[in-house]
């Protein structure tokens, strides 16, 4: 059954994978923290999301919301087939938070 925030009508539908790169490898190598997180499907982050973040200049940045994990920024998230650099990871909504808010970015 998908998590669901009513305030938003948020669905975490889909399924992610949460990997980093181990230090001293080759940037293309990953290795897998989480499996088969719940996400929700990928979206355009808005101008708020990126400013808040510092990064108003990124020009594929998108925003995907998880159940509560651990995850770090330069981590990677696979999700239906496709590769996305973590640049920003934040507890949503503030104060009462039920999920992660990542900002991500396509290469």
């Amino acid at each position: 059954m998908p998590l669901l925030s009513a305030a938003r009508g948020l669905r975490l539908a889909h399924q992610c994978d949460i990997k980093r790169v181990p230090a001293g490898s080759n940037p293309a190598a990953r290795e897998t923290v989480t499996a088969a997180l719940a996400c929700s499907a990928v979206y355009p982050a808005s101008v708020e999301q990126a400013e808040r973040a510092g990064m108003a200049l990124a020009a594929r940045l998108m925003v995907i919301y998880t159940a509560p994990v651990d995850a770090q920024p330069d981590w990677r998230l696979a999700t239906e087939g496709a590769d996305y650099r973590i640049r920003a990871v934040s507890r949503w909504p503030r104060g009462t938070a039920q999920f992660v808010e990542m900002l991500i970015e396509e290469e």
